[in-house]
């Protein structure tokens, strides 16, 4: 899992690198939001953030550019989307349980929260 905090420059996991004023402006996002976002930790850290979806297509950018594959993962949530299995807030691909979310459970009701064939966080 590629970290992507830093304050002055980041390590893309597709191995660009470029100053986090580099990224901002290619990703016609505010420097300070998107260096909150770069700063965020953990796969659901910066999920609030303004910067989250034009990142995410900044990185898609990078990885046709770069000419490099399609990993399973990604492969495998895209065939979730074209059959319409999606997250209700967001629209888009169902990315797991945010395991420091909140979650209501009917009283006695077992809570195992573990992964599924993708590694998603999801109630066992």
């Amino acid at each position: 899992n590629a970290s992507w905090a830093s304050t002055r420059s980041a390590r893309l996991p597709l191995k660009v690198h470029a100053s986090v004023a580099t990224l901002a402006r290619a990703a016609s996002m505010p420097y300070g939001s998107f260096n909150n976002f770069m700063k965020a930790s953990g796969d659901f850290g910066g999920r609030d953030n303004q910067c989250y979806h034009p990142a995410a297509d900044l990185v898609e950018r990078l990885r046709l550019a770069t000419g490099k594959a399609k990993s399973k993962k990604r492969k495998a949530l895209e065939a979730e989307v074209d059959a319409g299995i999606v997250d209700s807030r967001s629209g888009g691909p169902k990315l797991g349980l945010d395991p420091h979310g909140k979650y209501w459970m009917p009283v006695g009701a077992p809570f195992r929260m573990t992964k599924d064939s993708l590694g998603r966080n999801v109630f066992a």
